[in-house]
């Protein structure tokens, strides 16, 4: 009988922060339920503009795998950037041949280390190159003319056969 008395106290606790708890955590959208909005960066960042039409074929800001591969071989003087976001960089055992590893977070940071006079082609692993978009916006921000992001990134890029070596 005894264990019973615990059991109804411990529900009728419960039963009373209920409704402290549905203030705290509201189950329909409206007005009240809104997140605050987010804090808006110093300056004005720019994003890639959306590419119409088919999202394998090049444009002016993005590079495919088999572009690349053929500069590569062709020896042209390219800049390689590895900018997988770290879970990702992480979980690889290798890069996309001469590739630069500049985390995402590290890109303004490290600016100085890039030349402005070559062209850099950015990579990560992301669906629609969101993380390499964004940094090869960076870089065009900051005054690089020649960057673009590659097309299906560095998973396309290992699915091909194409050249990789360890990190390291």
């Amino acid at each position: 009988m005894k264990g019973s008395y615990y059991y109804f106290a411990a529900l009728a606790v419960l039963l009373m922060a209920l409704p402290a708890a549905a203030q705290t955590f509201p189950r329909r959208p409206g007005k009240d339920n809104q997140a605050p909005e987010a804090k808006q960066p110093d300056r004005e960042v720019k994003a890639l503009p959306v590419i119409e039409g088919d999202p394998d074929e090049p444009s002016k800001d993005r590079i495919t795998i088999q572009k690349l591969k053929q500069k590569m071989d062709d020896k042209e003087d390219v800049i390689i950037l590895d900018v997988r976001g770290n879970p990702d960089y992480r979980a690889s055992l290798v890069k996309i041949k001469g590739a630069v590893r500049i985390p995402p977070g590290e890109i303004e940071e490290r600016l100085k280390e890039l030349p402005k006079d070559k062209e850099i082609i950015t990579y990560c692993s992301c669906v629609n190159e969101s993380t390499s978009g964004a940094a090869a916006q960076t870089l065009l921000n900051n005054g690089f003319k020649k960057v673009r992001a590659l097309i299906g990134g560095f998973d396309k890029w290992e699915a091909a056969g194409y050249p990789v070596e360890p990190k390291g």
